[in-house]
């Protein structure tokens, strides 16, 4: 165990002087507290393929961290992917092109937080996207308007399940109201092949405390990438145990064999 606090230790001291290229994109701080540097735009021409559309085109609130655009783009082709015909995913805010403080949010401010519209079928089976303001009770259903309106579970399941197996991100929250959470796993007891996925989700998706219960879309946030957190980006816990045992294995090689030997020889000593 302590060969390993050594190793980490050696980690975060040659990664405190690797320099930062101009080019290179770095979130900064919290996601509460921080800037984002050399942003990546999300394009609002909804892809090659349009399989999504942001909700505000005209609002500069599309950029992110390399990791959190892909991992849109990713749950936007899943998604297309494996409901053809559906529409499109409607994408909210990621964050400023330079971070910061947001006009709508209380985090949003480094690059590593997006909103996703859930996903919605009305009263005759047809596919479309939600919006702001479109809010659902714990059964799925619109609150106003349309009752029979309601939560399109196949697709709503099908984006948590694009946003925790995607290589592109490791996702940490995604925040929506409890008993939509439940119905979710609820679907997903009957529907998903892999156990460990439907565990994952149980722990990830969770009603935010503090904040509204967000019944209209779905909040996911992801952590810093370890060239990120190299450079200043800051996660709070909790730290998932498949993400902390995935890092381990990633800083193993950032040692040679041979200073991995001398660590080991003085802890003997």
């Amino acid at each position: 165990m302590r060969e390993l606090l050594y190793i980490l230790l050696a980690y975060a001291l040659a990664a405190c002087l690797s320099p930062m290229s101009v080019d290179e994109t770095a979130s900064i701080g919290t996601t509460s507290s921080g800037y984002l540097r050399r942003s990546v735009e999300l394009p609002s021409d909804g892809g090659p393929a349009g399989n999504y559309r942001l909700l505000r085109p005209n609002d500069p609130t599309n950029f992110g961290t390399p990791g959190l655009v892909s991992l849109v783009r990713h749950i936007a082709d899943e998604l297309a992917r494996e409901h053809p015909g559906g529409a499109p995913l409607i994408v909210g805010d990621l964050s400023p092109r330079h971070g910061g403080r947001h006009p709508r949010h209380l985090s949003h401010r480094t690059g590593r937080d997006v909103d996703l519209f859930f996903p919605m079928e009305d009263d005759r089976g047809a596919s479309y996207g939600g919006a702001p303001g479109v809010f659902l009770d714990r059964f799925g259903r619109l609150r106003e308007d349309r009752p029979r309106a309601a939560l399109d579970l196949p697709r709503a399941w099908t984006i948590v399940r694009a946003a925790l197996s995607a290589p592109e991100a490791e996702v940490q929250w995604l925040f929506i109201e409890n008993g939509l959470k439940a119905r979710l796993l609820r679907y997903a007891l009957a529907a998903e092949p892999d156990p460990e996925l439907i565990l994952r989700a149980s722990w990830l998706i969770r009603q935010p405390t503090g904040a509204l219960p967000h019944d209209d879309h779905f909040h996911i946030r992801i952590f810093c990438s370890p060239r990120e957190r190299a450079l200043g980006c800051i996660d709070r816990a909790p730290i998932w145990p498949w993400v902390d045992e995935k890092r381990e294995v990633e800083l193993m090689p950032t040692m040679n064999d041979g200073a991995l030997l001398s660590l080991m020889e003085s802890e003997r000593d």
